[in-house]
């Protein structure tokens, strides 16, 4: 029965492609974790977000929060929201009137789109970066 001219598997041909003996050093298959030793699994790469695009929201973060708290000092937190919701961008007629009112009584100091057009500039700037990002990787 017994007709092995050696142990080893590499020394005796016959038994060279015994799957037995290549699996004997390999970890064992379970049900949460099976064997995939030919298997090739894909990359995964994370997109990162562009400073730039991160800048843009935290600029715009900060005058949304501006805004709301400056503009809460005249008709309440949500009175006059459409009149309001202009001023976030520029200075109207409306928004002009709102600052020499909320100026009297407001110890917040008077809102400026300054935040809200830096924002802009650093999503520009993001949205190039972004770009950039996937022509390195293509």
């Amino acid at each position: 029965m017994n007709n092995r001219r050696s142990e080893t598997a590499e020394e005796d041909a016959p038994r060279s492609y015994c799957v037995f003996e290549r699996d004997r050093i390999l970890p064992r298959p379970t049900p949460r974790s099976p064997l995939m030793t030919d298997a090739s699994t894909p990359q995964r790469t994370s997109v990162k977000t562009p400073i730039g695009t991160r800048i843009a929201f935290a600029l715009w973060g900060v005058t949304l929060l501006w805004w709301f708290i400056y503009y809460a000092n005249w008709g309440g937190a949500f009175g006059l929201m459409g009149l309001k919701l202009m001023c976030i961008t520029g200075a109207t007629p409306e928004c002009l009137f709102f600052q020499q009112q909320i100026a009297k009584l407001s110890a917040v100091p008077t809102y400026s789109p300054i935040f809200w057009w830096a924002g802009c500039v650093a999503a520009v700037i993001g949205f190039v970066q972004s770009r950039a990002s996937k022509r390195e990787r293509s």
